[in-house]
């Protein structure tokens, strides 16, 4: 019986691998680091937070330029309008609204149980 061979990776493709694999983990808006999926996007936490916050109030955003800013990690903040709308062009969405509530996710319902306060019988 002959013995296995493996085939361990060497230096240069486990460098090449964990390069690809980071270079996945930038977020999709601004390219700074991102770990996971917010809203149907790879994010950074500050633009995962500023969509949340965009959405939550209903804001809405002028751009002073030519609606064509550039969105970069260091100059995601300078205009609102055109983060928001490349936030939108990225994939993020709320298709409902929800809230995180110390370990459950709470769906908010529009309608409440007509039994339970409909007169007495």
């Amino acid at each position: 019986m002959l013995p296995q061979t493996f085939d361990f990776p060497t230096a240069s493709t486990a460098t090449a691998a964990s390069m690809e694999e980071d270079s996945e983990k930038v977020c999709a808006v601004c390219g700074d680091r991102a770990v996971c999926f917010h809203y149907g996007a790879r994010t950074c936490e500050g633009c995962k937070g500023f969509f949340k916050r965009t959405v939550q109030k209903a804001s809405k955003y002028a751009c002073a330029g030519n609606r064509n800013c550039p969105i970069e990690k260091r100059y995601r903040s300078r205009c609102q309008a055109c983060r928001f709308q490349k936030c939108l062009s990225v994939g993020m969405t709320t298709p409902t609204p929800v809230r995180y509530v110390r370990g459950f996710f709470v769906v908010k319902k529009k309608f409440r149980n007509m039994t339970s306060s409909g007169a007495a019988s």
